[in-house]
């Protein structure tokens, strides 16, 4: 690259106060020199956000981590004629310097340290306890000025003093883990949608069975079929619906694959034509998969697993999905998963 990517570094890490009542010191919110984030979850620790779901949706919440830079607070602070020097006072869970803006950071990719990966998604919405600060703080922060929001896509251990930096595409490793997002309810009700006398049941390869709906994909021929040819059932499209907050394409093909006792899938990348977004529920019993990217040589590098219980969701996308050859070793009991890719 001609140019590097900006970066920044951290210049402090903050937790939110465990207290529920934030009115009597909307300020407070606790510092730390490092702290864990979690893919899928947010930050371990900040027990108010971390792991929890939207009140309208139901849905896992993406608002996981807030950043901004010192240089923003610096420029309100001047503007204002106040000061807000002390750590934390604008309430985001990571200051950073650098005098880059961090709002044109939306939608693309971060890394701090040495391996935690956001995915920064929208803009900080500053609330009213900006005003409490400084009468007008609230409104000075908009416009670009008020830091960002992200969801954690790689779990990592980062510190004050890391380097934060913007991921090139073709370096950007995307997976994200949702840890609950269907119940025994659904599974229920699938289960008897699977098990009906009309069902068309294929044999995947060492003898696994699968069903498949919209665009169907040949396991001798290795291809993808140019039209639909199976509908996808009610059941599922109103599972896409629940689910599409997760995605930003919605699929249009799904495979369903049952997988009993010691069922294995073998290293693979899924056909090209499934575009870049690919994710998979699971149901019945937790299971792993295992990731492996191999390079020119034929060597495999960079191995590592990611746990799937039964009802998470899995999302892979950039060089996971294109790059990696994912697999399910042979699973203890048995195991549903319900597939999602877009052609």
């Amino acid at each position: 690259m001609a140019e590097k990517s900006p970066a920044w570094v951290v210049a402090s890490l903050h937790l939110h106060s465990k207290e529920k009542n934030q009115k009597k010191n909307p300020q407070q919110m606790v510092t730390t020199d490092a702290m864990d984030l979690v893919a899928g979850k947010g930050i371990l620790g900040n027990t108010r956000y971390f792991d929890t779901k939207n009140k309208r949706s139901g849905q896992p919440n993406r608002n996981h981590v807030s950043l901004i830079t010192r240089e923003e607070i610096q420029e309100h602070a001047s503007e204002l004629d106040v000061s807000l020097d002390q750590a934390g006072l604008v309430r985001s869970n990571i200051e950073l310097k650098g005098i880059h803006p961090l709002s044109d950071l939306v939608d693309k990719y971060i890394q701090i340290g040495e391996s935690a990966m956001l995915l920064v998604y929208k803009l900080r919405v500053p609330c009213w306890q900006m005003d409490a600060l400084c009468k007008g703080l609230q409104k000075n922060m908009r416009n670009g000025r008020q830091g960002i929001i992200a969801e954690v896509v790689r779990s990592g251990h980062i510190r004050v003093g890391d380097v934060v930096k913007e991921m090139p595409k073709e370096e950007t490793v995307a997976l994200t883990y949702y840890k609950t997002v269907v119940d025994s309810k659904f599974e229920t009700e699938f289960m008897a949608f699977l098990n009906r006398k009309d069902a068309n049941w294929e044999v995947a390869p060492h003898d696994r069975k699968v069903q498949q709906f919209g665009f169907r994909y040949d396991y001798k021929t290795k291809t993808v079929a140019k039209t639909p040819t199976t509908a996808i059932p009610e059941i599922l499209q109103t599972l896409i619906k629940q689910l599409q907050v997760h995605w930003r394409d919605t699929p249009n093909q799904v495979i369903v694959n049952v997988y009993e006792k010691c069922d294995f899938i073998d290293p693979h990348t899924d056909h090209k034509d499934f575009g870049d977004e690919i994710s998979t529920l699971s149901l019945l019993s937790d299971t792993i998969m295992q990731f492996e990217r191999r390079d020119r040589i034929d060597v495999f590098s960079d191995v590592f697993s990611q746990n799937l219980e039964r009802y998470s969701l899995l999302v892979m996308r950039g060089r996971i999905r294109h790059d990696y050859l994912h697999s399910i070793p042979p699973v203890s009991s048995r195991r549903v998963s319900i597939t999602f890719r877009k052609v």
